[in-house]
Parts: structure tokens; C-alpha cells; sequence
């Protein structure tokens, strides 16, 4: 058992005298509630009222905060690269405590600050119980937004009570689909297919879920029902393009492109998600509409052939 009970470091910031020393409760204008004395230090202690001996923050305009969630447990980055690493986390049961503890992270690979050393890979996250007391800054998992290697993690089977929707920056955080695979509890597969894409450039949708190929996008949107996130993406066509020829596919929300694409160019016959915002999730609200669109060029000619593409969605109702 992990648990987030102790609570995270607060520290005084903002106009204070003593810029990071411990706190425990704010101070406005050097006093403690109820008007007693802040003095002392560091740590400055209240002289007297309801919060009496706890530490407190004299200064003009100081603040009592955290400057960075506490971890049940911290992957960390030694400063270099240092080839790949496994890590195995099964079967744990990572908890905040009541009274509801804010502030904390269960598995943390961010820190203060990435320093891009990391190199994580053939390594899984699998049947663990990932509780939260609060949603106020607390993240089950959080990937590092800088990273030299992320490879091969298995994410499967995890049960996440009480955390923050959308999951893609709940409980779940700076997650990219080329990662490795993606498990979650109300997620599934689901196709977006073309049928005919034909030997000229030309713009096609189709629905999550369908099979359209359309002209127009508005005979091909999918609307959502509840809140979710769109986590990776991948496409394939039947016949490689040919030459410099290309078909991107791309994820739209509401009309709009989303950063999710996926490019197949020349010989290939399908792309993967890949490193950086392309691959990144994207979530939707309550009555969304989502579709995929695809977008070929000809260069100098384009073989006709048929496509689809696999998309991975989850919603954050339990159903």
C-alpha cells in the first residue's frame, strides 16, 4: 500500500520574510487567524488564537503553498541517460487518505522540473487501485513532459476512483500514444474506415465508428455522449501511395483539426503514433462531435485503395 496521507510540503511564498520555510496555515499582513502574532523564524510560529504554535508566514503579502504534489512514488531522473530501464508496478493499492488529501501524485516521473533523462521501457502498470480523496492537484500517473526514451509501457487493468476528468489530464497526465499500450477500464477500440479513397487528391470523413468516406463532413460526425479522451491513433491503407504521394488522417472535434494525425507516405501502408502532439490524447465533452478526415495528394500519381483507421476511447462515466 502507497499512501498519500502525510500531505505535501507547503512553504511560504509571495512577500514574505522567509521565502520557502515550512507553513502549515496562510498569514495575511504578519498575523495568524483571529489576529494573533506570526513571529519568529524560520519557521515563524502564531503566538496565540485557533492556530496557535503552528508555523505561519510573516511578510506584507506572503502565501502558504505547495510548491510541487507530494509522490507515493517518484521515478527519477539521475541527471543522465543511462539506457532502458523495467519497472514493474502491479497489484498496489495507492491511496490519498480522508481527510481529503490534495496536492499528490502516485506515480511521478515529472517532479519539480523534467530534466529529459529518462529512458523507460519494456515496463508495465497493471491492476493497481488508484484512489483519490481529492481532485484539487492530484494526478494517479504523470509521465514526464521531457523524456530521452518512453518505449513498450504497458498501461492495463487499473482502477482510478475520484480523480479529475477529463482522464487525459486527471489521472492520467503528459501520456503519448507511442508509449506503448493502453488499457483502461469504459475504454475501447474503435474503427473509422474508408472504403474507397480514390487515385486523386481529394478530402474524405467518416464517423467514429462508420464507414462513410464522405464529401462533406457533416453526414459523417459522431456525437459523443458524456466527457472521454481520444488516446492514440493508427491507420492503414490497403495500397502504399506511391512515389511522394501521401494520405494523412487526422482526428476533428467540432469541425475543427486536432493536433492527432497520422501520415502515410510512399511505400509505407500505415503509420503509428508517434513522439510529440500528434500523438498526444484528446478529450471531448458532452456533445462533441467527432470524426476522422483524410486529405491525400498525388505526387505525381496516387493509387486507389481502401483505409481505416483504429482509435482508442475511453469515457469517464463508468457504464
Amino acid at each position: 500500500m502507497f499512501n498519500g496521507g502525510a500531505g505535501a510540503l507547503k512553504q511560504c511564498m509571495g512577500g514574505t520574510t522567509f521565502v520557502g520555510s515550512y507553513c502549515n496555515v496562510p498569514s495575511q499582513t504578519g498575523e495568524c487567524n483571529g489576529g494573533a502574532a506570526c513571529s519568529g523564524g524560520p519557521p515563524a510560529i502564531c503566538e496565540g488564537g485557533p492556530d496557535v504554535g503552528k508555523a505561519c508566514c510573516p511578510g506584507t503579502s506572503p502565501t502558504c503553498a505547495v510548491r510541487t504534489p507530494r509522490p507515493s512514488l517518484r521515478l527519477v531522473d539521475h541527471g543522465t541517460v543511462s539506457g532502458a530501464t523495467d519497472f514493474l508496478f502491479l497489484g498496489n493499492s495507492v491511496l490519498s487518505t480522508s481527510p481529503a488529501q490534495t496536492d499528490w501524485v502516485g506515480i511521478d516521473m515529472q517532479s519539480s522540473a523534467a530534466l529529459g533523462n529518462i529512458h523507460l521501457a519494456n515496463s508495465q502498470i497493471a491492476d493497481n487501485i488508484f484512489d483519490a480523496a481529492s481532485t484539487t492537484n492530484t494526478t494517479a500517473i504523470r509521465f514526464p513532459t521531457a523524456f530521452a526514451a518512453i518505449t513498450n509501457v504497458t498501461i492495463g487493468n487499473n482502477h482510478f476512483n475520484g480523480w479529475s476528468t477529463p482522464a487525459s489530464t486527471g489521472h492520467i497526465q503528459n501520456y503519448q500514444g507511442g508509449f506503448g499500450s493502453l488499457l483502461l477500464q469504459n475504454g475501447a477500440i474503435v474503427r473509422s474506415e474508408y472504403p474507397v479513397l480514390g487515385p486523386t487528391g481529394q478530402h474524405l470523413y467518416s464517423s467514429i465508428g462508420g464507414a462513410e468516406g464522405r464529401s462533406t463532413e457533416s453526414g459523417a460526425q459522431s456525437l459523443m455522449v458524456g466527457s472521454g479522451a481520444v488516446w492514440k491513433m493508427t491507420c492503414q491503407v490497403r495500397d502504399a501511395p506511391g512515389g511522394a504521394s501521401t494520405r494523412t488522417f487526422t482526428l476533428r472535434r467540432n469541425d475543427v483539426p486536432t493536433p492527432m494525425t497520422c501520415s502515410i507516405t510512399g511505400t509505407s501502408t500505415e503509420c503509428a503514433p508517434a513522439v510529440g502532439s500528434a500523438s498526444a490524447p484528446i478529450a471531448f465533452a458532452p456533445g462533441d462531435q467527432l470524426a476522422t478526415g483524410q486529405v491525400s495528394t498525388a505526387a505525381p500519381s496516387l493509387k486507389a485503395t481502401q483505409g481505416a483507421c483504429v482509435l482508442l476511447v475511453s469515457y469517464d462515466t463508468a457504464m
